[in-house]
This record gives C-alpha cells, structure tokens and sequence, in this order.
C-alpha cells in the first residue's frame, strides 16, 4: 500500500487501504479516521472510527462545501488526538 505521512496525525494515499476492511498497517499506526474524496462510493470500511465520503471527480477539486466539510473533519480528528487517512 502506497501512502505518505503528512504530519503526526494526517496520512494520504491510495483507496487500496479502505476497500472492505481498514488497512492493519494503519491501524497499527493508530490510524482511526478515513475520509473518502473518492467519486465511487464505498461502503464505510469495518475497522475504523470514522468515515466521511466526499466525492470529487478525478482531475477536480473539492466544491467549496467539500472543502470546508473536508477541513472541518480532519480538525476534528486532529483536535482529539486522533489519526486520518486521506484518500482518493
């Protein structure tokens, strides 16, 4: 699984993590929170304390209320402790 450490609390990569079960790997690093810019949805992988799906075509960018919906999900991992993948 290919993904990059961003800071202490936030990852990003690939949606190879996320497809059914939350990747062990992350888990392991204390990874809990997964947010989805994914444009097919998928189910809330098992495994995880939080989900949040926010479609956005390839090549795009989030829609202002993605954006902020986005932000506003990553702080709060961030604010309490916790760990986010981000993925696409």
């Amino acid at each position: 699984m290919e993904y990059s450490q961003i800071t202490d609390q936030i990852y990003i990569g690939t949606n190879f993590c996320c497809e059914t079960h939350f990747d062990p790997e992350l888990l392991k690093k204390g990874v809990t929170y997964d947010l989805s810019l994914e444009v097919e949805r998928v189910d809330a992988p098992t495994g995880g304390a939080a989900y949040l799906w926010l479609p956005v075509p390839d090549m795009h960018a989030p829609t202002p209320q993605q954006f902020s919906m986005g932000v506003s999900f990553i702080k709060t991992a961030v604010q309490s402790g916790r760990k986010i993948y981000v993925h696409c």
